[in-house]
């Protein structure tokens, strides 16, 4: 194989495992985060943050707490996008590794996305 033909097939072959997880997130409804999942049990993660149980996480209360969404989170990661079948938008979370969370959810590990 000339050096050419090499660097252009690896520089693709990169290219598709830098991109291919950000596009896999968010692909099907496999992939979201089960409200009984033990991890989103434990963190009172919720796909709709205003049905968040407050006086089980005071965190969501008050002006502060209506402004903390998942879309805002420093733990989000790769673009938002919508699944078949289901309302709004979902995007990956470091949290639930190789699952999604609806982008107007919340779970009690939320911390401010820097600016």
């Amino acid at each position: 194989m000339k050096r050419r033909n090499f660097l252009l097939s690896a520089s693709g072959l990169l290219a598709g495992v830098v991109l291919y997880p950000l596009r896999a997130f968010a692909s099907e409804k496999k992939d979201i985060v089960a409200l009984d999942d033990p991890t989103a049990t434990a963190l009172g993660y919720v796909h709709d943050a205003t049905k968040t149980d407050l006086k089980k996480f005071p965190k969501r209360a008050g002006a502060e707490g209506a402004t903390q969404f998942c879309n805002n989170c420093m733990f989000v990661q790769g673009e938002e996008a919508e699944i078949a079948g289901e309302e709004g938008k979902w995007v990956g979370c470091q949290l639930f590794q190789k699952k999604v969370v609806n982008s107007k959810g919340w779970c009690n590990s939320w911390t401010k996305k820097p600016s």
